[in-house]
């Protein structure tokens, strides 16, 4: 799964935002000695998987410093850092810094890239955020394990569940979150791995914005919290997660070919670590990538995740919703918890292609769509669709991983649009 430095910038509110793009700047670490001189000019065009072939960010860096360039070696250590800027009206300007590491913990011939994002920020709202994503691959893949941990002062729409419902008429809900999801996964078959791990979410200081609004007592959150019992000024979900895991794609960060394949299982427990209500869910999450030019410029993407809390009650910050994907990558379009619900199905499809000769620079272009049931109503799956599309631009910065410093602009319905910008595609 990609890695996220930018969360304050991945979404844009329907009533206004603005997210300024960052600068990258990248610094690499190598035992490798350079090359004497620079090699001889590209005359055709790099193959989309001639990792070595390609230039990125270290390369140019390098030439702007007139240093020869880098000899090739597929097992170099990266680390990147930028800049965090942000604003939106119910968490104000945010800003800080984030970094990414890339290394490898076994041979690197048969090793994966071990990746490391942490993220540090502050707004003028006084909500500090901190997080920290990881994937990590032991030697030959043996072993890996993911995990996403943060402590982020963070805002979400306030609406009734269900797609069909209508946004912005409650106030936002502003609040504090804690959580911890790590999973630790062993193979036990070529590409095939099994994982356990804890779960734990807790939203704390949840409040309205604007704080004095007079619609907070009979908004969505509100009536949902009490309705089922819920604290409307803290609520904690905890519990353990079993999954399974098929991965035989060809690189993690920017696939060319190959399959994800996730199946997991996470039952919440009342009274453990806290928790609130006990309750259970089933997630599925399938993505694939095709080729479609013999030169592999040229490629599609596919993405499908199925969310459903199969029994007992959620609180409501941590329903299946609109950008609640672990790492908040999907729904391009609409601004985090503009849709939410007990059941959720959610599919993106994804033209990615290079568009310079020396694979410095790709664009992608995409669309995607997605369905929340409302129990409470009978709003079944499908009975609304939300479709959000949009295109981006994609900077290389380390070629040997395939990781892309990531800028989309993606449009949803009723005039909810997004900037987006982050280390590594989507999906």
């Amino acid at each position: 799964m990609s890695a996220c430095i930018l969360h304050g910038v991945g979404r844009v509110s329907i009533s206004y935002s603005v997210a300024a793009m960052s600068l990258c700047a990248t610094v690499v670490a190598s035992a490798q000695t350079p090359a004497p001189s620079s090699p001889a000019p590209t005359q055709v065009a790099v193959a989309g998987d001639d990792d070595a072939g390609r230039t990125d960010a270290i390369d140019l860096i390098r030439q702007w410093r007139k240093k020869p360039p880098k000899s090739d070696t597929a097992h170099e250590s990266a680390w990147a850092f930028v800049p965090i800027l942000s604003a939106k009206p119910s968490s104000g300007v945010k800003f800080g810094a984030g970094a990414d590491v890339e290394f490898k913990l076994g041979d690197p011939t048969t090793t994966r890239f071990s990746t490391l994002t942490t993220s540090l920020a502050f707004s003028t709202h006084k909500q500090l955020s901190v997080s920290e994503n990881l994937r990590l691959y032991g030697g030959h893949n043996r072993w890996m394990i993911e995990g996403q941990n943060h402590f982020n002062g963070k805002s979400s729409d306030n609406v009734p569940l269900g797609t069909s419902s209508i946004g912005e008429v409650s106030p936002d809900i502003r609040y504090y979150s804690l959580q911890f999801i790590d999973t630790y996964y062993f193979r036990f078959q070529p590409s095939l791995y099994v994982g356990a791990g804890l779960v734990f979410q807790r939203q704390t200081d949840i409040e309205p914005f604007p704080s004095d609004s007079p619609d907070w007592e009979a908004s969505p959150f509100r009536e949902y919290s009490a309705a089922h019992g819920f604290d409307p000024g803290k609520q904690t979900s905890a519990g353990v997660r079993i999954a399974m895991l098929f991965d035989d794609r060809d690189n993690p960060n920017d696939a060319i070919r190959g399959w994800y394949a996730l199946a997991s299982y996470r039952h919440n427990f009342d009274g453990f670590l806290g928790g609130d209500s006990s309750w259970q869910q089933i997630t599925a999450d399938v993505r694939t990538y095709r080729a479609i030019t013999s030169d592999k410029r040229h490629k599609l993407a596919f993405w499908a995740i199925g969310n459903f809390v199969t029994s007992g009650t959620a609180p409501y910050l941590v329903l299946p919703a609109s950008g609640g994907d672990e790492l908040g990558r999907s729904t391009r379009g609409y601004p985090e918890g503009r849709f939410r619900g007990e059941q959720q199905i959610y599919a993106e499809a994804e033209y990615r292609s290079l568009v310079t000769r020396n694979g410095f620079l790709g664009m992608t272009a995409f669309v995607n769509m997605t369905t929340i049931s409302n129990k409470a109503t009978g709003e079944q799956l499908f009975d609304s669709t939300a479709f959000g599309a949009g295109a981006g631009l994609r900077v290389l910065v380390h070629k040997h991983s395939r990781s892309n410093l990531c800028v989309d602009v993606a449009f949803g319905g009723d005039g909810s649009h997004g900037l987006y910008i982050g280390f590594r595609d989507a999906f």
